[in-house]
């Protein structure tokens, strides 16, 4: 399935999922993990923890979860993993500027 615009719609039960976002302000309150690992330069900042807030969101309509509910972080390697809640989609993410990709499945996925 693939998703390009700024609404996530219905993504449960789908396999892989890919979606191409325009980031504009999110409502969605960074968590201390988000504004932790944020860089500390604007605008980087601002565009890491709305891209954050944008996979919290994709994660949670893939799982049919409040967003509040989901937990981002990373691995060793760097790579974005969902840490809350347990079992959920392997994921990648890439931005650039205000455009972020969003991509999640049942194993590892890329998107860059």
């Amino acid at each position: 399935m693939i998703v390009w615009g700024d609404g996530f719609g219905d993504l449960r039960g789908a396999r892989a999922t890919a979606l191409a976002l325009s980031l504009g302000p999110d409502a969605l309150a960074p968590t201390p993990r988000d504004l932790d690992a944020a860089p500390a330069r604007e605008p980087l900042r601002e565009r890491f923890l709305r891209r954050r807030a944008a996979t919290r969101r994709a994660v949670a309509a893939r799982l049919g979860v409040a967003a509040e509910s989901v937990v981002i972080g990373h691995a060793e390697t760097g790579a974005p993993v969902v840490i809350a809640p347990d079992g959920g989609p392997k994921i990648s993410v890439s931005g650039r500027e205000d455009f972020c990709a969003i991509a999640m499945g049942e194993s590892p996925i890329g998107v860059d």
